[in-house]
């Protein structure tokens, strides 16, 4: 007796190797092999780097555009501690945006 064309088509369905759909690995709902050298685990040696070097790059950066504001305004040192907050706030910001999805 041979099997109708729903049976086939079942079978085939069952028997196809299951793939990961690329949506469902960016949003993160399924795991992802480690492709570009992160462990599976954490993140890896260079993005801390790089999460490093947004601190101290967000930091200097509000501090020294709070310090030209201030040469041009001759407000000193209002802007340069404003400037410095500011680049402190956006760079742990940054930072967080990076490393909030191994926590």
């Amino acid at each position: 007796m041979e099997k109708s064309e729903s049976e086939n088509f079942s079978e085939d369905i069952q028997s196809a190797p299951k793939e990961a759909d690329p949506l469902l690995l960016a949003k993160g709902d399924l795991e992802s092999p480690a492709s570009n050298g992160e462990n599976s685990n954490g993140p890896s040696l260079w993005l801390l780097v790089g999460v490093g070097s947004e601190l101290v790059g967000g930091t200097v950066g509000g501090m020294v555009l709070g310090i030209w504001v201030d040469s041009v305004l001759k407000s000193y040192p209002k802007a340069t501690f404003l400037g410095l907050l500011g680049g402190i706030v956006a760079a742990v910001a940054v930072a967080w945006a990076q490393i909030r999805k191994f926590l």
